[in-house]
């Protein structure tokens, strides 16, 4: 869908509902004369009005995860990966689960707006009374900042500890 260029230029400047309402304005007379279904112009819409949201620079809690996993994959002794969510994942597990240098971190990633629900405070909550770290992000600068404050944690290691057996056998 092409916008006239002097919207396109005045996008950052205009409300998103603003936008909307050209949208409704400029392509609903269309709709009876070029048949398209009403759910397709619904989705079309809300891809602008998402591109509207970026250019103004908001970032979404996808961008956000993205460079947060790719800062992480940049740290020495730090295995990460993201938690997908839907029907296949766990409910309420953090976005981001981290192994640094021998402890267990979990990130949930929002926007700045963002607010985590119930499920998600529990789920750190327990993550925290595990011994384990969890954090609320909203930046990879945030996360940053957690790896500086980790790197000067001492985390005990007891070489005495027992190893169990199957620990202990060589791998192929």
């Amino acid at each position: 869908m092409n916008l006239p260029g002097s919207l396109m230029k005045s996008l950052p400047l205009l409300p998103l509902t603003t936008v909307s309402t050209y949208l409704v304005c400029a392509i609903s007379p269309l709709l009876p004369i070029i048949h398209i279904p009403l759910y397709i112009y619904t989705v079309a819409a809300v891809v602008v009005v998402v591109k509207v949201v970026m250019r103004r620079g908001i970032m979404l809690e996808k961008e956000i995860t993205n460079q947060i996993m790719k800062y992480l994959k940049t740290v020495p002794l730090c295995f990460c990966w993201k938690q997908h969510g839907g029907a296949m994942g766990t409910a309420g597990l953090p976005d981001i689960i981290v192994c640094y240098r021998r402890q267990f971190v979990a990130f949930e990633v929002k926007t700045e707006t963002g607010k985590p629900t119930k499920l998600q405070e529990s789920t750190i909550r327990k993550i925290q009374a595990a011994k384990g770290e969890a954090f609320i992000v909203r930046s990879v600068g945030e996360v940053r900042e957690i790896i500086q404050i980790l790197d000067t944690l001492e985390v005990p290691y007891d070489e005495k500890r027992p190893v169990p057996a199957i620990l202990a056998q060589p791998r192929d």
